[in-house]
């Protein structure tokens, strides 16, 4: 994961506490779309958002929002057309809304899950170190492969040459009988 997009309300403190969170090293972009995260028309307008940004180059695609509300943010983030979307989007989904006691329907359809802004930005942490792990996992398992082929490889060479040598040695000997 190097480039993540947040759609967030502007200047929000959630998008502060996850940004803080968010260890950067390798991370070639981060980038932040605005929306409205409560009232008429919001879902509508996270939607429109989602759809922009899935057509972008993104690893990830993360929805925060803090505290609030439990009526505005079920009011938002229950909406089946988002929900929906949510669902729908080819780019991993994950969501970081309200605090633990927050359980909004577009949960249910995200790829992952966080409990506040703070923990998804960790977990996107967690997601990056588990992809770094594997892909050196996998580098490691090739080298050995390739090692085991080169000393396979090595082992043939040397027995091709063995054979050489004694049939030069075999050669040499048939000479030197021949000259007697």
């Amino acid at each position: 994961v190097s480039r993540v997009a947040i759609i967030t309300a502007k200047g929000s403190q959630g998008e502060r506490d996850f940004r803080h969170k968010l260890y950067r090293k390798y991370l070639r972009d981060v980038r932040t779309f605005n929306v409205s995260l409560q009232g008429k028309g919001a879902a509508k307008e996270i939607i429109d958002k989602i759809h922009e940004v899935d057509k972008k180059d993104y690893d990830i695609i993360c929805i925060i929002r803090g505290g609030g509300s439990k009526r505005d943010i079920e009011a938002t983030f229950s909406d089946p057309d988002l929900v929906y979307t949510v669902s729908k989007a080819e780019t991993p989904m994950l969501v970081g809304i309200g605090h633990k006691d927050d359980s909004p329907a577009v949960e249910k359809a995200a790829d992952y899950v966080a409990i506040t802004p703070t923990d998804a930005a960790l977990k996107i942490n967690q997601i990056r170190r588990e992809t770094y792990l594997e892909n050196r996992k996998k580098r490691r398992r090739h080298r050995t492969r390739q090692t085991e082929w080169t000393s396979k490889k090595q082992g043939c060479l040397n027995f091709v040459l063995l054979l050489l040598l004694f049939a030069l040695v075999m050669y040499a000997y048939a000479l030197i009988s021949n000259m007697k």
